[in-house]
Order: C-alpha cells, then sequence, then structure tokens
C-alpha cells in the first residue's frame, strides 16, 4: 500500500509538472507585478527548502505574494495552490522512499481523517470565528509545546521512536486529524496543531514530518484543477516554484531524513513556537 502512495505522489507531480511547465513556457503574454523570474527562482527555492521542515508554504508564499505584489489579492489561492502541487508532491515522495518511517495503517487513516474533516469544514466556515479559534489554537500550542519540553527532559532529552499508532491513540490521531481538517478551512493553519498531536502520542519526528507532509500534499493535487483551468495566479511565481521550489523541497527533504532525530524534534519544537507567535500576533 505505502508503494502504491508513493508511486501516486510520483505520478501526480510529473502530470502537475508536465502541465503548467507547458502552458507557462509557451505563455508569452506580459505579466504585471511581482519580481524578475530570477528573483522568484531564488525565493523559491529556499521557501519550499523550508517547508520540508514543516512550515507551511502557504503561510510563507501569502508574505512573498503582498510584499511582491504580485497582482490582486482573488490571484492569490490560485497561485498558492499551483505553487505547492509540485513540490508537495515530490517532498511527499522523497520522505515516503527515504524515510520509511510511517506506518501505512496511521497514514491511511489520519489522512482519510483529514480529508473527511476538510469536507465537513467546509459546512462550517460560514459559523466559525476564525480569528478567535487561532487565539485559542495558539495558547492550546503554548501548553503542548510546555508538555513536549517537559516529556523531553524527563526522557533524558529522548523523543517518541514509533513510527505507528493503535488502540485509543490512533483514535485520538484520526480525531485531532478530522479537527484540523475541518479548522483549515478557516483559515487554521493543520501543521503545528498536529506536530504536537502526533509527538505527544510518541511518534518519532521523522515519521511525525513524514505524515503532515503527506496528508498536507494531498489537497493541492485536487484543488488546484480548478485555478488552472481558470488561469487565475501569479505565472513567474508558479514556475519558480514548478522549477527550483521543487528542487529546495526535494534537497531538504533528504537533508531532513538523514539527521538525527533529536535535531528533528528540535527543530519541530521551532516551527511550533514560530507558529505561536504568528498566531497570537494575529
Amino acid at each position: 500500500m505505502e508503494k502504491i502512495i508513493r508511486l501516486l505522489f510520483l505520478a501526480g507531480g510529473l502530470v502537475w509538472a508536465c502541465l503548467l511547465l507547458k502552458r507557462l513556457l509557451t505563455d508569452k503574454r506580459p505579466e504585471e507585478g511581482g519580481k524578475s523570474l530570477g528573483t522568484m527562482l531564488l525565493t523559491e527555492g529556499i521557501l519550499y527548502f523550508i517547508t520540508s521542515m514543516g512550515i507551511s508554504d502557504f503561510l510563507m508564499n501569502t508574505v512573498v505574494f503582498h510584499k511582491f505584489r504580485s497582482g490582486d489579492a482573488d490571484r492569490l489561492p490560485g497561485t498558492l495552490m499551483l505553487c505547492a502541487v509540485v513540490p508537495g508532491s515530490f517532498l511527499a515522495y522523497a520522505f515516503l522512499r527515504g524515510a520509511g518511517e510511517a506506518d501505512t495503517g496511521t497514514l491511511v487513516l489520519c489522512t482519510a481523517g483529514m480529508l473527511l474533516g476538510a469536507l465537513a469544514g467546509g459546512r462550517l466556515t460560514q459559523r466559525l470565528d476564525g480569528r478567535r479559534i487561532k487565539t485559542l489554537l495558539g495558547y492550546a500550542l503554548i501548553l503542548s509545546v510546555a508538555a513536549l519540553i517537559g516529556k523531553m527532559i524527563f526522557s533524558a532529552g529522548l523523543s517518541g521512536t514509533a513510527t505507528g499508532l493503535s488502540g485509543w491513540r490512533l483514535g485520538v490521531a484520526v480525531l485531532f486529524s478530522m479537527v484540523c481538517g475541518a479548522l483549515n478551512m478557516v483559515g487554521v493553519p493543520a501543521k503545528p496543531t498536529l506536530t504536537a498531536v502526533f509527538l505527544l502520542l510518541g511518534l518519532s519526528p521523522l515519521c511525525t514530518l513524514t505524515l503532515l507532509l503527506v496528508m498536507c500534499g494531498l489537497s493541492p493535487m485536487a484543488a488546484s484543477v480548478p485555478f488552472y483551468r481558470s488561469g487565475r495566479y501569479h505565472r513567474r511565481t508558479v514556475l519558480a516554484a514548478v522549477l527550483t521550489g521543487t528542487a529546495g523541497a526535494v534537497a531538504g527533504g533528504l537533508l531532513m531524513i538523514s539527521l538525527p532525530a533529536a535535531v528533528l524534534n528540535i527543530l519541530l519544537l521551532g516551527v511550533m513556537l514560530l507558529a505561536i507567535v504568528t498566531t497570537l500576533r494575529k
């Protein structure tokens, strides 16, 4: 099953890369806004290298889009989705092939839970106060980070070593995957919360990263279709993401796979602390 999932990501990434490159390289229309292609190639390469650590590419590309004045706001959703689809697919493939950490049953059930949550969350979008939820999430992440640090201290700095979950732990992981999938529809990032949950349940840092990148890599593959058809995206940014963004993602993924578990644990804690600061500042 894991091999099938891995090949689906590889095939999806290749198909999307061909579709996007064919359109982007043959479209000679002038494009307003944004920086030069050289600047975007460097930016997206660095951005997706950092994404391999579990930091949200959507958050970073939103900042880039506004700072570089890359067009009207209605181009932002399409730009985010189409930038993520190819690097995200190859990054998930790299982790699944190189890490070999995640239990297939845990991977499939948590991914299914997140997708179901996202479907249900679409109906809740109008009822929930996204800003209030983000604030509560920020405080919950503070408690989670404190719990993780306490766990590391009492276990002499050792991180979790499990590559899969069963019983009540699996039930908790699937439940939180569903909740995070739903809340993601109102703009609440899923990665920081799921990082805390997976680590607290005893999964290894590498397994946690693998689960996160696979779960969050599926959505753009399907959600990008209407944006591709409409043409509402910033072409230079997407082209840079397909080229150097993919290279940066794969390079970062290979580096993360080779790091010791203790270093990955510290990196993931740093990602959660960054998420706390970003969330509470908003």
